[in-house]
């Protein structure tokens, strides 16, 4: 009698192996994948932070140097902290505040395929003493049952820092406020 040696695999064997092999890439794409996604949401944050960051150091800059705060809603102005000098500064103190609530009632009432602006118009006077102003501007758009953003800054020699182009406002919040008894 003659003893063949199978050498060689069985079809089970060869069934097996393929999806033990299936498995272990399968996974292995998941943790790579999840990993990629959480690099690309933490990329996302840091530029976010960066972004702020600037618009803040900014911000600052501009409210201490400030005389005078406007605040407009769609290019017409709603209220002013400029006083007057015979004028009583307790009365315009929280005028900014109080008017916030007509830019939420203006977010309310965007239907899709519109938007709305508001602005601040910070003045200060400079060494002529002439008066000077920046503007931050912020745009809101309703498209699609989602809302966007864009937040710009704007001198008066038309130098222009756009921060924020076409954000998703993901609470119905306004992005951008400046508030408080003294903003400056």
């Amino acid at each position: 009698m003659i003893k063949r040696s199978n050498k060689g695999f069985t079809l089970l064997e060869l069934l097996i192996s393929i999806f033990i092999l299936t498995t272990v890439i399968f996974v292995g794409y998941r943790v790579i994948n999840k990993s990629t996604i959480d690099i690309k949401n933490q990329s996302n944050i840091n530029k976010g932070q960066l972004t702020m960051n600037d618009m803040n150091e900014y911000l600052t800059k501009d409210l201490e140097q400030a005389s005078s705060i406007a605040l407009f809603l769609n290019n017409e102005k709603i209220a002013d902290t400029l006083v007057e000098e015979n004028g009583d500064s307790e009365e315009k103190q929280n005028i900014l505040s109080d008017k916030i609530r007509d830019l939420e009632n203006e977010l309310n009432k965007l239907s899709i395929g519109n938007k709305f602006d508001y602005s601040y118009a910070i003045r200060f006077k400079n060494d002529e003493n002439n008066t000077y102003s920046i503007k931050y501007k912020v745009e809101i758009t309703k498209s699609n049952h989602y809302y966007k953003y864009s937040t710009s800054r704007e001198e008066n020699n038309s130098i222009k820092i756009s921060f924020i182009n076409g954000a998703l406002l993901k609470e119905k919040e306004l992005p951008f406020l400046i508030e408080g008894n003294s903003p400056y």
